[in-house]
C-alpha cells in the first residue's frame, strides 16, 4: 500500500473514531466539522485532540455552547446571531483547563444575552482593547517629566544635522536647574499655558528683586524698577522651555 493510501485509510479510521466518541456529525457551512453530544465534566475531559482540523462539539442541552478541539488545546466557545447584525458570531470563552463547565455556561449565557440585545461581543472586545491601549498610552505620557524631556532633548536634538554644542547644552541645563527646578518632576502633559504665564511672571519678579538687592538701597520698596528688567531673561527662558516641550510633544507623540 502506498503512502497516499495509508494516509487515506488513517483519516477514515480517525473519522470513524470521532463518530463513535463524539456523536452525530454536521457541517457548519464554513468548512468546519460540528458534532453534538451531552456535556459533562468527564465527557469534556475525555474529548480527543484533533490532528487534521478543528472540531466543534456542541452541547445537546445548550444551543450555541460548545468546545473547540485543536491539536493541543480545548476551548469553550459560544455561538449565536447578533440581533440586527452579524450572523453566526462565535466567541471563545476560555481554555477548558482554566474554567469550569458551569462557569463557562454562565459566561456563554451572558454573551448570548448581549447578542440578543444587538451587542456584538467581538466589537465590544475591540472597543475595550482600544480603551485599554488609550489608558496605557496616557499613563506612558504621564511618566514623561520635564526633566526627562530636557535630558532627551539635549541628547537627541539635532541642529542642521549636528548635535547641540556643549555650550548650548550647559546653558539649557542651567536654565532647567535654576528656573524650572520646581517643575522637574511634573509631567509635561500637566504643564498648562496658565502655568507658563505664571512662571514667566515669577521669573521677572525674582529678577527684579535681585536687581533691587544689587543696588544696595536700604529702602528697596522705594526703588522704581524699569519694566524691562528681567523680562528679556524670562522671555529667553520661555523660548528654551517652548523648544524642549515642542520637541518632546513631537518625538513622544503627545497631542
Amino acid at each position: 500500500m502506498d503512502a497516499e493510501s495509508v494516509e487515506l485509510v488513517s483519516k477514515e479510521m480517525e473519522d470513524i473514531y470521532y463518530v463513535r466518541v463524539l456523536g452525530t456529525q454536521e457541517n457548519d457551512g464554513r468548512g468546519a466539522v460540528r458534532r453534538k453530544l451531552k456535556f459533562t465534566k468527564s465527557t469534556i475531559a475525555n474529548l480527543p485532540f484533533c490532528t487534521n482540523t478543528q472540531l466543534y462539539c456542541y452541547d445537546n442541552s445548550f444551543a450555541g455552547f460548545g468546545v473547540r478541539l485543536g491539536r493541543t488545546k480545548k476551548s469553550y466557545f459560544v455561538e449565536s446571531d447578533v440581533r440586527g447584525g452579524d450572523a453566526g458570531v462565535r466567541i471563545t470563552i476560555d481554555d477548558v483547563n482554566r474554567i469550569s463547565l458551569d462557569d463557562a455556561r454562565g459566561m456563554a449565557r451572558e454573551y448570548i444575552l448581549k447578542m440578543r440585545q444587538g451587542i456584538n461581543p467581538r466589537e465590544e472586545f475591540k472597543k475595550n482593547e482600544r480603551e485599554r491601549e488609550r489608558k496605557l498610552e496616557e499613563r506612558r505620557k504621564k511618566t514623561i517629566t520635564l526633566k526627562i524631556a530636557f535630558q532627551e532633548f539635549l541628547e537627541k536634538k539635532r541642529y542642521k544635522g549636528m548635535p547641540l554644542k556643549t555650550g548650548t547644552k550647559t546653558e539649557y541645563k542651567k536654565i532647567l536647574d535654576t528656573l524650572f527646578d520646581d517643575w522637574i518632576g511634573i509631567s509635561i502633559c500637566d504643564i498648562t499655558p496658565e502655568d507658563i504665564i505664571k512662571k514667566h511672571g515669577k521669573i521677572i519678579e525674582e529678577a527684579q528683586a535681585r536687581y533691587k538687592k544689587m543696588l544696595g538701597k536700604k529702602k528697596e520698596e522705594s526703588i522704581k524698577i524699569p519694566d524691562k528688567v528681567g523680562r528679556s531673561y524670562a522671555d529667553s527662558a520661555m523660548r528654551t522651555l517652548s523648544s524642549v516641550l515642542n520637541w518632546a510633544m513631537w518625538n513622544f507623540s503627545i497631542d
